[in-house]
């Protein structure tokens, strides 16, 4: 049963209705402050720079000649054309931004949907329908068409991916119906479709769960970028490709693959300003006690949804033809205009700070369930690798040689004998326990700690840090809402599974941080968290593989 309602009550006894106060206060009081700044031409109090030099602030010009992509300051115009990558505009860091500092918060899935609608991306395919790909916080982006062999990767700076590509291809593989496989060790390019992403809007783009655990690199690459993974704000219609680049495995893909995942970011005061929906407490109520009524208890992920990052379930007819007519609704009132008495929302907005704040608090618990302390590094959040002392227990997994190849679209139907072997710690005891990482190799292993994402945040594992040593922690970064956490708070946390590679051997001990997780807020709750449907990972204990393996044979792990 849904009951998303029920998720702004934990610890507080608030209704959902606070945290909404929360969003539209926020976003009023930023929006009048911002016009009497810009009635008075004083744009130095509404531009900001971080400490980090990352523009912060609220009144930002988009250079429409930017190579990146970001915000120009009005009075720095020159010397903001080829800004570096660390001055990107990034969503507000719960643990470490000041409050106003930065004000990006993330899209949810009601105003992904809207922002479809409005044409702010379209598919290579015409077959494929984009709405089911849509997540709690984020958009699966499923691919079509034709494949490319490429002989060296590009990010088409100042250019356009097909100006380049008849330059690259070395072969040329068409999806049709049996799929293409894509061989270990090189490098493919594949058509996604064309995205048009208003001013004062940016995407960001991350490998999706299911294939980064079976050891496939995924980069978006975006006309006129110089950076992967970032999609321009500026208006400007622009053709995505994905640049594929298996590592362990071979692959098949097919039409319709989603293999990485899209998170729309937008100025918390623009989101109102811009048409986008905006959902009630009473609207949200509505749609949730409709849709809880013909929810499975157990409902099989979708196609195109893999675990940490969403999988729902497809709707059955009954939640679409209900589904569409609440969006109907609340389309309509929302057009027709919302009135709010500040006094309310006043009060709903300190009731709803206070709720966030008690489960900001209580984003990482241990195995028993027992909220720990937040250890912190510019902040992130500091996560730790699990090594269990017992080298009967399992560790992880190594990925082995093989010319196999696996389908992803064949969910639970490959041995994991054949692509992987179980491995344990070295050592007598918990306070020793350690592993041998080896240069090169690819790893999955798990957290110590269970992390839990809110209805109200979304979270990205930061895929690299110097800090731990050369090797990369994870391929696949975002964690929608609900992860962890459940529909209602019920969920003490779920393990993170980390996807290892490490340039150089190297030994790792129990407890021994290893990644870290930033968290941000969203503009709003989502109608479906993740998990309250159907998904794949949600609720997963220690090391676990890929969806597309079936349950691993009872084998003694090899110790490393």
């Amino acid at each position: 049963m849904l009951r998303l309602g029920a998720a702004a009550a934990v610890g507080a006894g608030v209704s959902l209705a606070a945290v909404h106060g929360v969003h539209r206060l926020r976003a009023n009081k930023t929006a009048a402050e911002n016009r009497a700044v810009e009635q008075a031409g004083d744009f130095s109090k509404a531009v900001q720079v971080g400490e980090e030099g990352t523009s912060a602030g609220l009144l930002l010009e988009r250079d429409t000649a930017s190579d990146w992509g970001s915000p120009v300051l009005p009075e720095n115009r020159d010397a903001n054309k080829t800004m570096s990558p660390s001055k990107l505009p990034r969503p507000r860091k719960l643990f470490s931004d000041r409050e106003g500092e930065c004000n990006e918060v993330a899209l949810v899935d009601y105003q992904l949907k809207h922002m479809l609608k409005r044409g702010a991306l379209r598919l290579g395919s015409s077959e494929v329908e984009l709405d089911k790909y849509v997540q709690p916080a984020s958009i699966d982006l499923p691919i079509s068409g034709t494949v490319y062999l490429v002989k060296e990767k590009v990010l088409p700076f100042r250019k356009q991916v097909r100006q380049l590509i008849q330059e690259l291809v070395l072969e040329e593989k068409d999806l049709g119906k049996s799929g293409a496989v894509l061989l270990k060790g090189q490098t493919y390019l594949v058509y996604c479709g064309r995205v048009r992403l208003p001013e004062g809007c940016r995407g960001c783009l991350s490998p999706k769960s299911s294939i980064g655990r079976v050891d496939v690199m995924v980069r978006g690459v975006v006309d006129g970028c110089g950076l992967y993974d970032i999609v321009p704000g500026d208006g400007k219609e622009r053709e995505l490709w994905l640049e594929i680049s298996p590592r362990s495995f071979n692959v098949r893909v097919h039409q319709g693959t989603a293999m990485t995942q899209l998170m729309l970011f937008m100025a918390s005061e623009d989101v109102h300003d811009s048409g986008l929906p905006l959902l009630d407490a009473s609207q949200l109520a509505a749609h949730h006690t409709t849709l809880s009524a013909d929810t499975p208890q157990h409902a099989p992920a979708s196609p195109g949804g893999d675990g940490a990052r969403g999988g729902l379930a497809p709707p059955t007819p009954q939640q679409q033809r209900r589904g569409s007519s609440s969006m109907a609704s609340v389309n309509q009132s929302f057009d027709a205009g919302s009135s709010f008495d500040e006094e309310r929302d006043e009060q709903e907005a300190s009731a709803g700070e206070n709720w966030q704040r008690e489960l900001e608090s209580r984003v990482c618990y241990d195995t028993d369930g027992k909220v720990l302390p937040l250890h912190l590094h510019k902040g992130a959040l500091v996560l730790s690798v699990c090594i269990p002392g017992d080298n009967a227990q399992l560790a992880g997994y190594e990925a082995i040689a093989t010319e196999e190849v696996i389908d992803l679209t064949r969910v639970g139907a490959h041995d994991p004998r054949k692509f992987f072997r179980p491995i344990s710690s070295h050592g007598g005891n918990a306070n020793d326990a350690r592993l041998t990482l080896e240069k090169d190799r690819f790893y999955i292993l798990a957290t110590k700690e269970r992390v839990s994402i809110p209805v109200h945040l979304s979270a990205e594992m930061v895929p690299f840090s110097h800090h731990v040593g050369e090797l990369r922690a994870h391929y696949a970064g975002f964690f929608d809402p609900g992860f962890g956490f459940g529909t209602n708070g019920d969920i003490k946390g779920s393990i993170g599974v980390l996807e290892v590679r490490p340039h150089e051997t190297i030994n790792i001990y129990h407890g021994q941080p290893i990644c870290l997780m930033e968290f941000f807020r969203n503009s709003s709750v989502p109608m479906l968290p993740y998990g309250a449907v159907g998904n794949n990972y949600q609720g997963q204990s220690g090391p676990k593989l890929a969806k597309y393996f079936g349950t691993p044979a009872a084998a003694p792990p090899i110790r490393l």
